[in-house]
């Protein structure tokens, strides 16, 4: 695979089975897949169209490449840019929460989006809670609204598990800090 080929590269947010962070970090061998920690159990991977359809990269792609596992994904976030210029994003209110539609099938990936988040959060307020119970799925609610919340749920419970690209149940935040897994609030 040449540089050239990385053209199409794009990162992917997969859903992982609870294992440590030092395991992602240090591949054992040069056919384990390219996996960096994103927040709670999503990971990012990477992936590129080879003509077959979308081939998930590994660790021999990047050295095959001359490429650090930092310009990879520096790389994939650039091509992420330059794929949501091409389609577009469309921004539906839905209740109480906003449905971000994308390609129908990126759709949690737009959270390594900035773009977007800085445009949600001068629209919805600075603290956002986000699900994205499948990859093709992202909705977003302001922190401080209850409804939103029930509504993020709602739509957690409707897609998972039944979701072909199921990724996980959780919400998440996004604040001043980055994002974070979401943590009801006491009462």
């Amino acid at each position: 695979m040449s540089k050239d080929s990385l053209a199409g590269l794009l990162p992917n947010l997969e859903a992982m089975p609870p294992i440590s962070e030092a395991a992602l970090s240090t591949p054992s061998d040069e056919s384990s897949f390219v996996l960096r920690p994103f927040v709670g159990p999503l990971v990012i991977s990477y992936i590129v169209d080879d003509g077959d359809g979308d081939r998930a990269l590994r660790q021999r792609d990047l050295s095959t490449n001359g490429l650090s596992e930092a310009q990879l994904h520096d790389r994939a976030v650039e091509n992420l840019a330059r794929h949501v210029q091409t389609v577009g994003i469309r921004l539906r209110p839905y209740g109480s929460l906003m449905a971000v539609l994308f390609d129908g099938d990126m759709e949690a990936t737009l959270m390594l989006y900035p773009t977007l988040w800085t445009k949600l959060c001068e629209d919805m307020g600075d603290e956002l809670v986000v699900a994205v119970p499948a990859r093709d799925v992202l909705a977003v609610s302001p922190l401080d609204s209850p409804q939103g919340i029930a509504e993020l749920r709602a739509i957690v419970k409707r897609v998972w598990p039944t979701d072909d690209h199921a990724l996980t149940t959780q919400l998440f935040e996004l604040g001043d800090g980055g994002w974070s897994l979401w943590k009801v609030p006491p009462s």
